[in-house]
């Protein structure tokens, strides 16, 4: 009677281990997925925010204003390159498609 009572332990002891171990791997699956999402979340986010600094500068410079130093601020910018909002360079002429597209979208 005592073996089987330790067999029936262990065994219960065994599927403890499963289900633990399942509900860790969903946990882990779930943090993945998060960890995904906000990766995407950052890069949209830091383009967006790319594109606001660069054509804020192109209307400054547009309107004859002196433009933002971030490094004076102790601020650092990432280079443009195309993203999705805007293909392309940001122009150094008067473009009045990209003035329209920076107030309308």
């Amino acid at each position: 009677m005592v073996i089987g009572i330790l067999i029936t332990l262990q065994i219960n002891n065994l599927n403890e281990d499963r289900k633990t171990l399942k509900a860790t791997n969903v946990h882990l699956s779930n943090l993945a997925k998060a960890v995904r999402d906000d990766s995407l979340v950052y890069a949209n986010t830091l383009s967006n925010n790319l594109f606001r600094y660069y054509s804020s500068q192109y209307l400054l410079k547009m309107a004859n204003e002196v433009p933002y130093d971030p490094e004076a601020d102790g601020h650092q910018v990432n280079d443009w390159k195309s993203n999705q909002i805007w293909e392309g360079q940001i122009p150094t002429e008067e473009n009045k498609e990209f003035i329209c597209f920076i107030f309308y979208g």
